[in-house]
């Protein structure tokens, strides 16, 4: 499911009481003019939600399931600027289509939250090592362990032979770790 990445717009009245840095994600109505929205500002201060990444994620989750949350709202779409898009099953921003704006409200540099492309195709355990933070484990199959990226990419390592491979988020390797696929 495609998500997208909200950030209020200036002088903006509906959403002024979201809380600065908060990741907003939300769908339009069919015709337009508002926006379904689910945001995450931490206001408790959980110590999982401290990046606008993970606020993002949280976000996300919450509509995907409709869980039942003040979180939320129908918002005038001239209220919103939309500043990207996020795959919500996968757990990675597709496109940042306004990274200045986005960086700006968030607080923190765009590849914090979208993460550095790995080069695709083999891939050196230096170059995993560098990157070690924006892994996120998914299993093992066999000899194979898969990662995903914060960029969507799949890293999956074969530990028979001591070699990892990076694919794109749409490649077939890659689709057969997806959360339904297992």
């Amino acid at each position: 499911m495609q998500l997208f990445i909200y950030t209020p717009a200036e002088d903006a009245l509906a959403v002024s009481f979201i809380v600065p840095k908060s990741a907003i994600v939300g769908l339009p109505s069919e015709d337009g003019q508002s926006v379904l929205v689910y945001y995450e500002g931490n206001l408790n201060k959980a110590v999982n939600l401290t990046r606008y990444r993970e606020r993002l994620i949280s976000a996300a989750g919450r509509m995907v399931v409709k869980y039942p949350t003040v979180a939320k709202m129908l918002a005038p779409a001239t209220e919103l600027h939309q500043v990207g898009t996020y795959d919500a099953i996968r757990h990675y921003v597709i496109e940042i289509t306004d990274p200045s704006r986005l960086a700006m409200w968030a607080g923190e540099p765009v590849d914090q939250i979208a993460g550095a492309r790995l080069p695709n195709g083999p891939c050196s355990k230096e170059t995993l090592a560098a990157h070690h933070d924006q892994l996120r484990p998914l299993g093992q199959r066999g000899t194979k362990f898969g990662f995903r990226a914060l960029t969507g990419q799949m890293v999956i390592h074969d530990v028979s032979v001591g070699t990892s491979h990076v694919y794109e988020p749409d490649e077939p390797e890659a689709v057969a770790w997806d959360p339904k696929q297992l």
